[in-house]
């Protein structure tokens, strides 16, 4: 903290011995001319204080503000949090400069109490110049909030590296692959199935990857179990996608049950060989592959 604090007294103390910085006065809101928006700009911009107003400075999104410096600070209240900085003047004569940096940039504010300390760019008319001469100059009003505007470039960027907007997008191209793999794939309906009629699909097929069940919706769903060579039944894995049951594998029979009721569900075109993606799953876009301690697990294509 003592290290920041030094580099804040030194940018603020060269700030206060150049005047090279070039001044942006931001441009009031058609609705309220205390809601004011500047361009994103390496500029100082001018912020018009007041005694007993607040001015609330409001930076880009997911951007937080991390340190502040002030050329006086005695005469302020300053408080941030988030993206967002805020300070009321505790003196009239509390003229002063403010650097607040974030984790992304570093901006430069003029923070003016005297009225009328900003003078705002005249709009081109067709008045005569004497008019012009003659009218009165408009300045800055007090800033109640201000808002930075940033390049379209920026906030795309932004936008794009947000945490939960890569996980939406892998998240969609992963189950967009799946979709288009039962689109595309082969599909075998040719089921029959063996026993009580409690236990009866309304449907049945797969593509060579994953067994797609469809029971009737007023009935309990089932359990689904697979009898290995060893006549060892073992519940199958599976999710549900709306009211279809997709069971992770294909095999000739699956055993249904549900209590003491059993039937079994069998392929009449099955295939041992099964459809080769060469990803171990339905999609060539999805990979299959196994993590250190040996278990399954389905990835998407990395969100980049």
């Amino acid at each position: 903290m003592k290290i920041r604090t030094l580099r804040i007294a030194a940018l603020i103390a060269m700030f206060a011995c150049e005047a090279a910085h070039a001044l942006t006065v931001p441009e009031s809101s058609p609705q309220d001319k205390h809601l004011q928006v500047v361009p994103f700009t390496s500029d100082v911009i001018a912020v018009q204080g007041k005694v007993g107003m607040m001015t609330r400075i409001r930076f880009g999104e997911g951007e937080t503000v991390i340190d502040y410096g002030m050329g006086d600070k005695s005469a302020w209240t300053v408080k941030y949090s988030g993206n967002q900085i805020a300070f009321v003047p505790k003196a009239v004569d509390g003229d002063t400069n403010l650097l607040v940096i974030t984790n992304r940039h570093e901006y430069w504010f003029s923070v003016a109490m005297s009225a009328d300390s900003f003078e705002l760019a005249q709009q081109p008319d067709e008045s005569s110049k004497k008019k012009r001469a003659s009218a009165k100059k408009a300045h800055l009003p007090t800033t109640w909030q201000l808002n930075i505007d940033y390049p379209l470039a920026e906030r795309q960027a932004v936008a794009a590296s947000d945490p939960k907007v890569k996980a939406v997008k892998a998240k969609a191209r992963f189950e967009s692959a799946f979709e288009r793999a039962k689109r595309e794939g082969r599909l075998d309906a040719d089921y029959g199935y063996i026993g009580p009629d409690e236990l009866l699909p309304t449907a049945a097929y797969n593509n060579g990857e994953l067994t797609f069940i469809l029971f009737p919706s007023t009935i309990a769903l089932p359990q689904v179990y697979e009898k290995g060579v060893d006549g060892v039944e073992s519940r199958v894995a599976s999710h549900m996608e709306g009211d279809m049951l997709v069971v992770h594998t294909v095999v000739r029979k699956l055993i249904i049950r549900r209590g003491r009721l059993a039937g079994c569900l069998i392929d009449g075109q099955f295939n041992p060989s099964g459809a080769n993606t060469n990803t171990y799953t339905i999609s060539p876009d999805v990979q299959r592959v196994l993590n250190p301690a040996g278990e399954e697990a389905k990835a998407g294509e990395e969100a980049r």
